[in-house]
């Protein structure tokens, strides 16, 4: 039995990341579903993602706080990877705050982000 490639909901206020990201992570068997919109609530409803791979540094919100809000209603279960140019601490204390949620930096590169994808899909 083959089972369904798993649903990844990007968000990014950066346009050549969302890009970057998004062919990194088809070409990894994933579908993608990418944002510059920190009002992803009607593409988590649509769409119903396995992960949100999210950025902190958001312009009209942070990244942290976008999950906040969307753990407050029936998303509180999708996990999140915070995918950032913070520093690990930072993120490791926001991930903390927002269950499920782990991290990686952006430094770390795309290989580990598709690892914790791996990862948190089969939460």
């Amino acid at each position: 039995m083959t089972t369904a490639p798993k649903k990844v909901l990007h968000v990014d206020d950066d346009e050549p990341t969302l890009r970057t990201v998004a062919r990194h992570l088809e070409a990894s068997g994933f579908v993608v579903f990418s944002t510059t919109s920190p009002f992803i609530a009607p593409i988590i409803q649509k769409e119903r993602p396995d992960v949100i791979v999210m950025d902190v540094d958001m312009p009209l919100l942070s990244g942290d706080r976008i999950v906040s809000i969307i753990r407050g209603n029936e998303f509180s279960t999708i996990p999140v990877i915070y995918f950032s140019g913070k520093p690990e601490h930072f993120l490791a204390g926001i991930a903390a705050k927002t269950q499920p949620a782990t991290f990686t930096t952006k430094e770390k590169g795309l290989p580990a982000l598709v690892q914790k994808i791996r990862q948190m899909s089969t939460c």
